[in-house]
């Protein structure tokens, strides 16, 4: 409630928009989260904690508001349109603002972790929400778990000669190709 008489505000005076107080799931919403999605609305429309700039479409209700993180939408300099979302966690709360109004769901934290949710549908499907939510905010994407095997095998002594070796791009992706189609034989 500190937060709020900094902000010159009284405690559950502001509302969020009506889109999401229409929504099916705002119901769902605890009364702390709907204050914070409506203080949000309200003190940073469009705001990123990042540094400000892009659309939000959505924000992480489990933090307070001094550490609201939302999501946003970048045009690089290529014109290339990336969406950056706050880091997820097992017990997130991330409200969807945009177009949908509603709580992610387990599936989509999956994803947002580079998880192929396409290529295990049929488990995913017969696996609780919150389990996949646990699983999404407990997760280490891929990407990640490549770069360390990669860095691994680039800094083991494989030779016994003073040359320095790299390997070439075409290495790389045959090493990736090798690693995924390993793990897809061992998918349940």
């Amino acid at each position: 409630m500190a937060e709020y008489q900094n902000l010159g505000l009284r405690w559950g005076t502001l509302q969020p928009h009506r889109d999401d107080q229409q929504s099916d799931w705002y119901p769902v919403a605890r009364e702390r989260e709907r204050d914070v999605l409506a203080v949000c609305q309200k003190l940073f429309p469009g705001e990123c904690t990042h540094d400000g700039a892009g659309t939000v479409h959505g924000r992480d209700l489990s933090q307070s508001v001094k550490r609201r993180v939302g999501c946003t939408t970048k045009i690089l300099s290529d014109k290339t349109e990336i969406t950056i979302i706050p880091t997820v966690m097992p017990q997130w709360r991330f409200w969807i603002e945009d177009p949908v109004h509603r709580f992610s769901i387990g599936k989509e934290s999956m994803a947002f972790q580079g998880f192929p949710v396409s290529l295990y549908q049929a488990a995913i499907d017969d696996t609780k929400d919150e389990t996949l939510a646990s699983l999404g905010g407990n997760a280490m994407s891929a990407g990640v778990l490549f770069s360390v095997f990669m860095s691994v095998l680039m800094v083991a002594p494989w030779q016994e000669t003073s040359a320095s070796v790299c390997a070439s791009e075409a290495d790389m992706m045959h090493a990736l190709n090798s690693l995924f189609s390993v793990l897809k034989k061992k998918a349940p």
